[in-house]
């Protein structure tokens, strides 16, 4: 006996065909694109549970397919076309399409299979939690080039003003990010009136400010991230308090703290001391040969950090680092920017 065509049957077909090609244009740009092993293995985890479900269903639908008789798949009805400026565009456009495949079919099976149109339901909330991972990851993307630090121990301006005229003059000069540190016992509300200025300065700018250390001062004035040594707060619990879409980075002197830092969930790290330091005397030379090692196994950004000068930027800049972070070199910032914007031509 021949089986009646159904117009829902149409539809669960159409749709299974949808997600399946939002799914594998997703997998492949966080794949090749992007190269992000977390989003990949987090993606790729709940791509399995779907397509066992659609290689299973299918088959009861193929038959229903009828290509000649679709005109709606005439680009004459596509009247306004859709036009994708770039990578991360098609990749949260796939990601909406996954979610509306998902919805039809949990409706559809309504019809047929409430448990199928259960597991559509979850998968539909699976892409809606995972299109805010990536626009976060978008949102935080980093440009650590030159990164200098803005040491209020160490310039000392008496007046607020001009921390903020400072650090205007620095990203005139090539800064790409900037990073506001003070001694342990600076005063809590001279650090955020200082912080703030900054900040209100550099607003337009498009350049990020961090924060060395001091979760709470981010916190209270809003700024786009925070720096953690090895003595500072967890990253785990400032990540709590932060939230995903601040910026955390952190100190790092070996592969094992690295990789600890990786899996806490940092943005990017600083490893060093590369050379010694002229302001930081008691930080501890790590040498080359360590950078290199860590180089090798991370997963994340790396900015260099540490005596870094005009005598050795050129060849740190030959072992495929993110960045350079620095304090005393500050007074020769342009001639540095010049040569590691050179080398380093994209952003982290």
């Amino acid at each position: 006996m021949v089986k009646l065509f159904s117009p829902k049957d149409r539809i669960i077909d159409v749709n299974f065909n949808r997600l399946k090609e939002g799914l594998k244009i997703c997998e492949d740009l966080i794949r090749f694109s992007f190269k992000d092993k977390k989003l990949l293995f987090l993606f790729r985890q709940e791509v399995k549970k779907i397509r066992r479900v659609v290689l299973k269903e299918e088959k009861k639908y193929l038959p229903y397919r009828n290509v000649k008789t679709d005109w709606g798949k005439e680009y004459e009805y596509d009247k306004i076309p859709l036009e994708i400026k770039d990578e991360r565009e098609l990749l949260l456009r796939n990601l909406k399409r996954c979610q509306e495949s998902c919805r039809l079919l949990e409706e559809i099976y309504k019809l047929k299979n409430e448990g199928l149109s259960k597991f559509f339901k979850r998968e539909r909330f699976f892409f809606y939690d995972f299109e805010k991972k990536v626009f976060l990851k978008f949102k935080k993307e980093i440009d650590i080039r030159v990164y200098p630090i803005i040491d209020i121990g160490t310039f000392n301006f008496k007046k607020i003003k001009e921390y903020g005229d400072f650090a205007i003059k620095l990203i005139k000069k090539g800064a790409t990010i900037l990073q506001l540190r003070a001694p342990k016992d600076f005063k809590t509300r001279d650090f955020i009136l200082i912080a703030s200025e900054i900040l209100r300065r550099i607003k337009k700018r498009k350049v990020k400010l961090i924060i060395n250390d001091r979760v709470d001062i981010c916190l209270a004035v809003d700024a786009d991230g925070v720096h953690l040594g090895k003595d500072d707060m967890p990253v785990k619990l400032a990540r709590k308090i932060l939230g995903e879409e601040k910026i955390i980075g952190k100190t790092i002197r070996s592969v094992k703290e690295l990789k600890k830092a990786e899996k806490e969930g940092v943005d990017y790290c600083s490893c060093g001391s590369v050379y010694k330091s002229k302001t930081k005397r008691e930080a501890k030379v790590i040498g080359i040969e360590t950078l290199k090692k860590i180089l090798k196994e991370s997963e994340v950004p790396i900015c260099v950090i540490g005596g870094i000068d005009l005598s050795n930027v050129k060849r740190l800049l030959k072992l495929k680092i993110a960045g350079i972070s620095f304090i005393s070199a500050i007074k020769d910032i342009e001639k540095l920017a010049k040569i590691v914007k050179w080398n380093l031509k994209g952003s982290s």
